[in-house]
């Protein structure tokens, strides 16, 4: 799992700003939406313009799971060690009544 999620923030880190927004644009209009995929995009990152020199560059992964393998755990701490911003957080289900609930645990 942690390999994929590599890739995908590879492939972020080398996204610009302007094809995020295409990106964005085709999937609000696939879903019917009306929204405008910048202006979405803009007030997501807290920016009032686009900045396609700092876009990708603050990659984050976070990783959400029941259970973490122990032998993951020293490949996370490496990779964090090594500049790479990778979180886990476990989330467990339990039921409360008629009701699914969640702890959540990093």
């Amino acid at each position: 799992m942690e390999l994929q999620a590599i890739r995908y923030a590879a492939m972020i880190s080398a996204m610009t700003f302007s094809k995020a927004v295409d990106v964005y644009r085709r999937y609000l209009e696939r879903n019917n939406s009306t929204d405008d995929a910048e202006t979405a995009l803009l007030q997501f990152l807290n920016w009032d313009v686009a900045n396609e020199d700092t876009f990708g560059r603050d990659v984050r992964i976070v990783l959400v799971s029941a259970e973490f393998p122990r032998r993951s755990r020293h490949r996370f701490l490496w990779l964090n060690e090594h500049a790479l911003d990778i979180r886990c957080v476990r989330l467990r289900p339990y039921a409360l009544e008629a009701r699914v609930c969640w702890t959540c645990s990093r």
